[in-house]
């Protein structure tokens, strides 16, 4: 949108590889009234960094172009390793 920011949508096996809980894990604490651990494991990921793969899809709803991102994968990021993946991708363009 406008400021820079994108709505995504994970379902269950990207929701579990960012939070680190089960869908059902989750419902217990809520069934439960267990606030405390469910906005914990919330906020859990954040400041973490998470290699994504996102599929859009533009819908069309009361004549208005929306635009639906759906998460299909989510890794944690390893610096080391991403450090090297983009070194090999530069050396790729030396050699051109």
């Amino acid at each position: 949108d406008e400021d820079g920011h994108q709505w995504v949508t994970a379902f269950n096996t990207e929701a579990e590889a960012i939070l680190g809980k089960t869908a059902e894990q989750l419902n217990e604490y809520v069934m439960n009234g267990d606030e405390e651990s469910f906005n914990k494991t919330l906020q859990e990921p954040n400041l973490k960094e998470f290699i994504f793969g996102c599929r859009a899809k533009i819908d069309m709803n009361n004549e208005e172009q929306q635009i639906r991102v759906n998460l299909t994968k989510a890794t944690p990021m390893d610096p080391l390793q991403e450090a090297k993946t983009l070194l090999e991708k530069i050396a790729k363009y030396d050699d051109l």
